[in-house]
């Protein structure tokens, strides 16, 4: 059978995830787009990961590969990152928990120098501030 299987699962997993993120943002109130409700966020989010795994898988039952491999670090740096993120926000803040998550997942794989690390995590770390602390004014901590 002519199938991308690593398309077609990651597809799924990433359709799942956004179904997930969906049903559990139903918990919140809407709000609306002049005054942004806790379930807003969530719920945007959770329609376009359901959109984009369908992107993702559709084209993979058209297309020839062979079943991916599964790493064990890429898989443990990101795990690791996520759990990372989620123990220091409140204790650490968002610039060295959002700095120490994307170092850590960077780890996952050798086709990064430290200087290109470094790099990323200084635009994302930037990214994220701007995005949730001056652009959605949400209320977290920044530093320690």
């Amino acid at each position: 059978m002519n199938l991308s299987y690593g398309d077609i699962i990651g597809g799924f997993l990433i359709t799942i995830f956004g179904v997930f993120i969906l049903t559990y943002s139903e918990r919140y109130g809407m709000g609306t787009l002049q005054r942004v409700g806790p379930g807003f966020f969530p719920r945007a989010l959770g329609i376009l990961l359901i959109g984009l795994g369908v992107i993702i898988a559709i084209p993979g039952l058209f297309r020839a590969d062979k079943m991916p491999r599964f790493k064990l670090r890429p898989f443990v740096c990101i795990l690791a990152s996520l759990v990372f993120f989620a123990l220091t926000l409140r204790t650490l803040g968002l610039v060295i928990a959002t700095s120490g998550t994307v170092l850590i997942s960077s780890l996952a794989t050798d086709q990064l120098t430290w200087v290109a690390r470094a790099g990323v995590m200084t635009v994302v770390t930037a990214l994220t501030y701007v995005v949730f602390i001056i652009g959605l004014r949400m209320i977290l901590p920044i530093w320690p």
